[in-house]
């Protein structure tokens, strides 16, 4: 709320309006998905028939419900033991919709890459803010534990500070990107799918681009094919917490509670889950795909420099130790193009790798590459939305102004851009320097 003797058209006032109008257009998009998701319990997908209850449906995928056993039994043999076989659709579940519902012209999590085989198959889109910006690595990954992070690392001592200059942790280097991974094998068995060991590929071209982002203890490495040398990137290491950027959020569709892991979490550092038949898991993944130069560079821009995503798994028994298997898991060799053109569209035994469907995304964020981000934000959420980024982002401009003025005024301008550049934020005390020096 703002103060009560806020002008009602002061800044305070008015971003304050903005944001609950915002934020009412979110929780009302929300609404808008999770009645999809009921509709979609409640619809036969064979006859197009709604019932007043939710409908049993297909176990294995998740993805079609029926009135009865006959209408289940004709879709089968129409058409769903081909789609069930070849994930032609994921799991219905709201935490992770590909397709647009309701009046909604575009998807909340559009997929932009898709790989299935020996009956495990994943889906994978990009995970971060709908300003579509790169992540911080001092956030925590749960974006609720950030404020919260953040200030712990303000008390941590000035250790810290060498921690910020030689990972870059204040600068926006992070690909979000959210997996949802799915077990649908015929035999029955489990499936373990190791989070942490996954590894996005890049485009040869991108390498010079991508390199200098890596920092101390990131996991990469350059392997050749057709003599091309390729960039394998692995999940981000966090310096703070020490443990890869990895966040198992859901299982089956429901929240994971992080301090009270389901028992199909086997290990959550890791982001090791074990899924049985029909079972599916969505991951949150982070990856170092940039040196925070420009602090305009996007997610999408990122993604267009990455041509697949390698994600390992092993099926179970349900006694061995996963870390014995982790220890047996391939890592990539070669880009998912080689897959069809090679290896008889088979790829790694044990892992999922995923093409990029770059014409995909350059469709889904075409307003923004047009237009901006101002008619982005319209297109794929709201006005209300749209209003509350901006008057968000004139918030926090002339937030930052108020506070540099008050350095400047105090006579500690000087140790506050020592601080920076000691921080490795050297682009920002530059810009700084060129306004108030």
């Amino acid at each position: 709320m703002p103060p009560a003797n806020a002008h009602p058209s002061s800044p305070i006032a008015t971003f304050d309006a903005s944001q609950a109008t915002g934020m009412d257009s979110a929780k009302r998009a929300l609404e808008r998905r999770k009645a999809a998701e009921r509709a979609f319990q409640r619809k036969c997908t064979h006859c197009g028939k709604t019932h007043s209850i939710p409908l049993s449906g297909c176990s294995r995928c998740k993805a079609a419900r029926y009135c009865d056993e006959t209408c289940q039994r004709a879709d089968y043999k129409a058409r769903h033991k081909r789609e069930c076989a070849h994930f032609a659709h994921p799991p219905m579940t709201v935490a992770f919709l590909t397709q647009p519902v309701a009046e909604e012209r575009y998807a909340s999590q559009p997929a932009f890459a898709h790989r299935h085989r020996d009956g495990v198959g994943c889906w994978v889109g990009i995970g971060g803010d709908i300003r579509c910006d790169l992540q911080y690595l001092v956030d925590a990954m749960d974006p609720l534990e950030t404020a919260e992070r953040r200030e712990r690392l303000e008390r941590s001592g000035p250790h810290v500070t060498d921690i910020f200059r030689v990972h870059r942790a204040g600068k926006r280097t992070m690909l979000p990107l959210r997996v949802l991974v799915q077990n649908r094998r015929k035999d029955n068995a489990r499936v373990l799918v190791f989070g942490a060991r996954a590894q996005v590929v890049s485009y040869p071209y991108a390498l010079d681009k991508l390199m200098p982002g890596l920092a101390e203890n990131d996991n990469f490495e350059i392997f050749t094919y057709n003599q091309e040398d390729f960039l394998a990137i692995g999940v981000a290491y966090d310096p703070f917490e020490h443990r890869p950027r990895v966040l198992v959020t859901h299982i089956n569709g429901t929240t994971v509670d992080q301090d009270a892991l389901p028992d199909s979490v086997k290990d959550a550092k890791q982001g090791i889950v074990s899924l049985g038949p029909g079972d599916h898991a969505i991951m949150a993944l982070q990856f170092r795909v940039w040196n925070g130069a420009n602090i305009s560079f996007k997610d999408f821009q990122a993604l267009v420099c990455l041509e697949s995503i390698f994600v390992p798994y092993a099926v179970w028994d349900g006694t061995t130790h996963p870390a014995s298997l982790a220890a047996s898991l391939p890592r990539a060799s070669y880009p998912a193009r080689a897959i069809m053109l090679s290896r008889g569209g088979r790829g790694t035994d044990n892992a999922l790798q995923a093409a990029f469907d770059q014409d995909a995304a350059r469709a889904h964020y075409a307003d923004y590459l047009e237009r901006g981000q101002d008619a982005y934000l319209r297109s794929h959420y709201s006005d209300a939305r749209a209003d509350a980024v901006n008057e968000s982002r004139q918030m926090a401009d002339m937030l930052d102004e108020m506070m540099l003025a008050e350095i400047k005024q105090a006579g500690m301008m000087d140790e506050y851009l020592r601080h920076l550049r000691a921080s490795g934020m050297d682009e920002l005390a530059d810009q700084i320097a060129g306004e108030y020096c």
